[in-house]
Order: structure tokens, then sequence, then C-alpha cells
């Protein structure tokens, strides 16, 4: 596993554990305090219904008042008990708690529903009368148990979309550090071998000039990998100042570079930056006359063609470039940094490349350009 990897799995992790923690702890504190809330409101009502029935009571004629006032209660789901020791004057409960000896507030199940229990007491004639309140609370459980499912949801959903994010954000970059130790251990081995080489004993002439032609040859890999490595992570976090870049000119140092190139430009010139158009080119180019021995250009309409004779890319790699992904490090050829570069330019000119096989032609890259930045002649 690459490290870039386990850093996404720690960081994921992480990010989790934070995500599932706090919504527990918020689903829990706001449970604690709807539950707080109820049992305060429910203590208050129990001393309103305690003080009206003591007065009902002690009043002669008034019980059965008092008794029709309990069943109304029971539509609202509260349920009262209230009795002596040799009398038993309400009594809507509809079972009798298992909780024998009561605290001031008990917290009851009965066939898979949650009930307040609230016991009191009252001087009633001289006699002392207990008394139950009991409501059913089965709701404020069932709004804890929606706000679970719900917190459980937004914690899947964020943690899909935050994953995604982090591993292919992670994949970016960390790209460059993977591409720099790889690219970068072939060329130093060769070095550090020729090197050895030479400090071995005696050799001759020929020999040294030999080993110093390979170590010079390694050291301008060495350098063209870096600048190519430093080129791209530039290009990956800047943004410059659109200028307007005249298309022959920029056509005629490719041809004058490379003087296998034929170019054929209907375009007068492209917002953009010189430079970035010219790296851009020139990596097509040289991949094409590494393809073939002739590298054709068209720039008309807003694309700019570049056609070779060589061979035609295989379809295999096709799949991976007109999706946009690297290539596999078995299909690389050469140090396999053009074609990314390639795209990142591409892609700051708010365009994108095209690619074409051409059974017993060659290939065809097309650097396609908004139709804004691109002026005919």
């Amino acid at each position: 596993m690459a490290l870039w990897q386990k850093n996404f799995l720690w960081t994921f992790g992480l990010f989790l554990a934070v995500l599932n923690i706090g919504l527990l702890i918020f689903t829990l504190t706001a449970f604690k305090n709807d539950l707080s809330g109820e049992i305060e409101a429910d203590i208050l009502e129990e001393k309103a219904i305690l003080t009206s029935f003591t007065s009902l009571f002690q009043k002669p004629g008034l019980a059965n008042i008092g008794a029709s006032l309990a069943a109304s209660y029971v539509g609202n789901d509260i349920y009262l008990d209230f009795r002596t020791d040799n009398n038993s004057m309400v009594a809507t409960l509809p079972f009798t708690p298992s909780v024998q000896t009561y605290g001031n507030v008990v917290i009851t199940e009965h066939n898979g529903e949650k009930y307040l229990l609230v016991h009191d007491t009252a001087i009633l004639d001289d006699e002392e009368a207990d008394f139950l309140y009991m409501k059913d609370i089965s709701s404020l459980y069932a709004k804890a148990n929606r706000n679970i499912l719900v917190f459980s949801g937004v914690s899947l959903v964020l943690s899909l979309l935050v994953g995604f994010m982090l591993y292919f954000t992670m994949e970016r970059i960390y790209r460059p550090v993977n591409n720099i130790t790889h690219e970068l251990r072939t060329p130093l081995t060769s070095i550090q071998g020729y090197a050895q080489y030479l400090l071995g004993g005696s050799l001759s002439a020929d020999d040294r000039d030999f080993a110093a032609q390979q170590i010079m040859s390694e050291a301008v890999v060495l350098r063209e990998t870096m600048d190519k490595l430093l080129l791209m992570a530039n290009v990956g976090r800047s943004s410059f100042a659109e200028a307007k870049v005249d298309m022959a000119a920029l056509l005629r140092s490719i041809e004058e570079k490379y003087p296998q190139v034929e170019a054929e430009n209907e375009i007068s010139y492209i917002k953009g930056d010189a430079t970035l158009l010219t790296v851009l080119l020139d990596n097509l180019v040289s991949n094409g006359l590494r393809a073939g021995t002739k590298v054709n250009i068209t720039s008309s309409g807003n694309t700019i063609a570049v056609a070779n004779n060589g061979q035609p890319i295989a379809e295999e790699k096709l799949k991976y470039l007109r999706k946009n992904k690297p290539l596999p490090r078995n299909m690389v050829e050469g140090r396999g940094h053009g074609l990314e570069l390639c795209r990142e330019i591409a892609s700051l000119h708010k365009g994108k490349l095209e690619f074409k096989a051409l059974p017993g032609e060659g290939t065809v890259v097309t650097l396609r350009l908004p139709p804004k930045s691109v002026f005919k002649n």
C-alpha cells in the first residue's frame, strides 16, 4: 500500500470518528434536553392536577367531577391514580407499575412503551393520600430514534462525499511525489554506478570518456525530468495573465526546431500563455516524431491538430487517454510526464486534448480551445 493511501485511511478514519462521535453527542444531548424539558413540564402538570383533585375530593358532591376530569386526561396519554389506604378515588392507570417504591420521578417500560411516573402525596381529610401521575412518553423516544436514523443517513452521505473528495485530492497531491521518487531513482542509480566505475581502478582513456559521457547523459535526463516536474507543479497551482499569442510565430518556432514538421495555419491569435503553449506543442510534436518520421500541425477553427505518420496508438491506451486518466506505468514510454503536462496546460487554457488513432495513417492529438479564445485570420 502506497504512503498516500495509508495517509488517506488514517485521515478518513479520523474524520469518521470525529463526525460520528460529534453526531452521537449532539443526538444524545438533544434527547437529554428534550427529556429534561418533558420531566419539568410533567412535574408542573402533576402539581396542578393534584391541587385540583385535593380541592375537589375535600368538598362533598364533587367527587364525580374529579373522576370525569381524570377520564378526560386519558385522551392526552395521561393516567392517574389517587387513593388513601381505605378509599380509591381515581384509578385510570392502564397497568399496575412494577416499580413498588417510587422516587419523585421514574421512567418505566410496559409492552415496549415508555411511561413517566411522578409520585406525590397530599393530605385529604386528615389522611395521607397517594397520588400517581403516569404519562406515555413513547413519542419522545420515537423522535430520538428518528433523529438517530436521520443523522446516520447524514453521516453516511457526508462520509461518501468527503471520502471521494479526500481520496482523489490526496492522490493528486501525492502524484508529483511519486513521480519524483520513481523518475529520479533511475538516472541517480546510473550516475552512482558510473562514478563507482571511474573510482574502481586504472581505466583506459576510452573507458573514462565512456563513463563520463554516460554520467553527462544521465545528468541531462535528470535535469530535463526535474524541469518538467517543476513545470507541472507550477502549472497545476498557478494562473497566468492572458495575452494574444501570435500563432504564426509559435508554429514557426516549432518548425525551426523540428525540420520534420509541416504546419498549416488559419488562426491569427490565441488567448493564452506563449511559453506554455509552446511547451504543449513541443511535447506533442516530440511524441509524434518518436512514433513516426513526419508530423503535420493544422490549426483551424478553435482546434490545433498534431498528426504523425507512425504506428497508431493502441486502443488500450486510447481508453485511458479519452477518459483523461493517467496511463499505467507499464504503458508509459519515455519519462511519462509529457502527456500529463500537456493535459495541465490545456486545462489551464480551458481547453481539452482529444486523441484519435487512424489505422494505416498514424495518430492525431487535437487541442480544442474555447471559441472565444481564438482569433482567426
